[in-house]
């Protein structure tokens, strides 16, 4: 699982679910100190969720709404006190909300997911592109034709050169680097 900040005190919640794939929902106040969702929706962590929505909005994949949230089993501080397997973890839970297409229900992937969570991971983006079917070892950066690209931009799925990689701060920050 992975969020973001939404507005002043929402979050977009990635889930990652075996029945349905990868589900994005909004809960509302999350991160207000009163919350009583805040606790539940920590990355790495087992959960059972309830959802709410608009008919009309399942069919264009948004509209879901979190109600309430049950811990089943946290995994804070589970990370074996290697804070570079964690900080790993996270990235890779981060590029995958952001690479996986919504709704797509994917057995391995879904195993891969367990993986890093009981065991935390010693991967790196690269390995994960692997595992994703987006193997660098033989591609070229998109842009230039250059061999041995440094990073990968997953809204369009594309490997770019450090000399393409564009300069902006908000753009650059969409781009992971191959390491």
């Amino acid at each position: 699982m992975d969020k973001e900040d939404l507005g002043e005190a929402d979050s977009r919640i990635f889930l990652y679910t075996k029945d349905y794939g990868k589900v994005i929902a909004r809960a509302t106040s999350a991160r207000k100190i009163t919350s009583k969702l805040a606790s539940h929706l920590e990355p790495f962590d087992r959960i059972t969720v309830r959802f709410a929505s608009k008919m009309d909005n399942i069919s264009e994949g948004r509209g879901l709404q979190i109600t309430d949230a049950l811990l089943i089993e946290s995994k804070k501080g589970h990370n074996g006190g290697n804070e570079e397997n964690f900080r790993n973890a996270l990235k890779t839970m981060y590029f995958i909300s952001r690479a996986v297409p919504n709704g797509v229900v994917d057995n391995d992937l879904w195993n891969f997911l367990r993986r890093i969570r009981i065991e935390g991971v010693k991967s790196s983006i690269r390995e994960t592109l692997e595992f994703l079917g987006f193997g660098a070892s033989f591609a070229s950066c998109e842009l230039c034709s250059k061999s041995g690209p440094e990073y990968f931009y997953p809204k369009n799925n594309m490997f770019v050169c450090g000399c393409c990689l564009p300069t902006s701060p908000e753009l650059k920050e969409e781009f992971f680097k191959l390491a």
